[in-house]
This record gives structure tokens, sequence and C-alpha cells, in this order.
């Protein structure tokens, strides 16, 4: 009878894992994929038409685009222009500004030169850094001059001016007199 009781005792304890295993029992079935995520790669590149007139240069790659080389000889109540376009070929949208920097020469020239940054706008030339000293808050301080908005895989065409102000006095200690500067566009992201 002991046999007997311990073996209906075991086959209830069997019955029972077997209930508990069945009720945890579960199906499935998966996949999976690789996923990549690239980080998108700004670039512009610039052509330059000399005197804002004449063929465009090829493009061509920058890391300061605008040293103004061409800007020699020049007098007093003189004014000088070049052109720029700068193409948006890397990836996203950008906002282009001008920075100037790295300041040598002739304080006294420097002070009496003054910088416009224009942007065609389809029909016209629009002042986006108004008249101002090289060295002027509007191009030194943080990104530098704001120029506008560039989309990607688009052209933004810029006419960078200089005139050497004529006080009306004087102005013979600055005969043969220098002055240099890296002017440097960057497009940002955001």
């Amino acid at each position: 009878m002991y046999k007997r009781l311990t073996l209906s005792l075991v086959l209830m304890g069997l019955a029972a894992f077997a209930l508990t295993a069945g009720a945890f029992a579960w199906f499935s079935d998966s996949g999976s994929a690789r996923v990549t995520i690239k980080a998108g790669t700004p670039q512009l590149t610039f052509e330059v038409r000399s005197e804002c007139s004449g063929p465009w240069s090829p493009a061509y790659d920058f890391d300061t685009p605008a040293n103004f080389d061409r800007w020699q000889g020049i007098v007093p109540g003189d004014q000088t222009s070049d052109c720029y376009r700068i193409n948006n070929v890397g990836d996203g949208d950008l906002q282009v500004f001008v920075e100037h920097s790295d300041f040598h020469g002739s304080t006294a020239f420097r002070n009496s030169l003054a910088i416009l940054y224009e942007v065609w706008d389809g029909t016209d030339w629009v002042a986006a850094c108004g008249w101002d000293a090289p060295h002027g808050g509007a191009f030194t301080s943080e990104r530098g001059c704001y120029l506008g908005a560039l989309a990607e895989g688009r052209s933004m065409m810029v006419r960078a001016s200089a005139v050497f102000q004529d006080t009306g006095g004087n102005q013979n200690s600055l005969q043969n007199a220098t002055f240099d500067f890296l002017s440097t566009v960057t497009g940002y992201t955001g």
C-alpha cells in the first residue's frame, strides 16, 4: 500500500511538473539587421571672378578663400571689388559666415580701409555686412559676419569690396603701407 501511495505521489508530482513546464513553453522568431549611421560632411568650394567680370575660375577647395591679394596699389578714394561664388557641395544646408583674423601690417592703413560684403539675391546685390573696418566687430566676433543661408547643392554669389577712405587730409604717411589679414568663409550646419 505504501508502494501504491508513493507511486501515486510520484505520478502526481510528474503530472504537476508537466503542467508547470507546459505553462512556460513559448514560440519565438526574431530577425536583426546591423544599423549603420554616418555623419555628413559639409563642404564648400569657391570660384573667383576678378573685378567681378570675366569668367569664373574653376571651382576649388579653400581653407582661406579671400586673401585680397589683387588689391594692390590703391590710393585714397579707390574702391575695388572681387566676386566669389560659394558652392555647397557637401551634405546639409549651411549658414555661411565670413570672419577676419590674423592681422599684420600698418594699423593706420588698416584703420583707413572699409570692407563691404554683398550677396546676389537674383536681381541685385544686397549688403550682408555693411561698410566696416576689416578688424571691426562684425567680422571678428564669434563666427564672423553672417552672409546668408546656403542650401545643399546650391550656390551663393558674394561681392567683396574694399574702399581706401579719403579723409580729405594729408595721407602721405600711408604711401607704400601694407596691411594683410585672413578672410575665412565658413559654412555651419546650425
